[in-house]
């Protein structure tokens, strides 16, 4: 079994003080160097990739579909190897999971080749923590 190092954070979009935040995590991603990376409300628009601004091009950036129309939130998975296969799923949750949200309740999945195969799964079934059945 190789080494591997593995992240996963809720970047909460570009909310509080983006700059500020940005520039920590920016560092703290050189610093930590992760192999694979599950982000969750990352940002993608036209003129902005919230990844690719944070790691530069040392990764292969996935982004999840269904991102929320007004602000571009969604999944995404971040891989220092080559991605060989994606797969992206609905959860089935209920309908009590806001429907403006399309990417929660969705499940996003990596094949990644690198020095073992890996399966890398990135999901956001709900944030609301009283939806027990949801999360």
């Amino acid at each position: 079994m190789i080494g591997m190092r593995v992240a996963t954070l809720n970047l909460w979009c570009r909310h509080g003080d983006w700059p500020a935040r940005r520039e920590v995590l920016a560092d703290g991603f050189r610093e930590l160097r992760p192999d694979v990376i599950a982000f969750q409300e990352s940002i993608v628009t036209d003129d902005y990739d919230q990844i690719a601004d944070l790691l530069g091009d040392e990764y292969e950036i996935h982004h999840g579909g269904g991102r929320t129309p007004h602000d571009g939130a969604g999944a995404t998975i971040a891989s220092r190897w080559p991605v060989t296969k994606l797969h992206e799923r609905d959860l089935g949750v209920t309908s009590r999971v806001d429907p403006g949200e399309p990417w929660i309740g969705r499940v996003y999945a990596a094949e990644i080749g690198g020095p073992e195969p890996l399966l890398f799964v990135n999901h956001k079934p709900s944030w609301q923590i009283t939806f027990e059945r949801e999360r």
